[in-house]
């Protein structure tokens, strides 16, 4: 997929976070250049990133579970939400 490319720079670059406690800390003081959830996101956390985000077109809901996500980016555990930041 051409956007987990994509964040895999931006997360070399150290401009994407991970984690939905961290990125939560980060959207409730900051506007974000993107937040990429996965399919199964539990309600209560879709809930919260949804109200400390302001522009909702920022969100994107993959097609992927939390585990594909993390796999996908080279990562030995499922990652639910990552922000990329301006």
């Amino acid at each position: 997929m051409e956007i987990i490319s994509e964040i895999k720079e931006e997360i070399k670059k150290g401009k994407a976070i991970y984690g939905f406690r961290k990125c939560l800390k980060y959207l409730k003081l900051n506007d974000p250049k993107l937040v990429i959830i996965a399919k199964n996101i539990p309600e209560n956390m879709k809930n919260d990133i949804f109200s400390a985000v302001e522009d909702k077109k920022k969100i994107i809901q993959v097609n992927m579970n939390s585990i594909e996500l993390g796999v996908s980016l080279g990562k030995p555990f499922p990652i639910s939400v990552i922000v990329v930041k301006k």
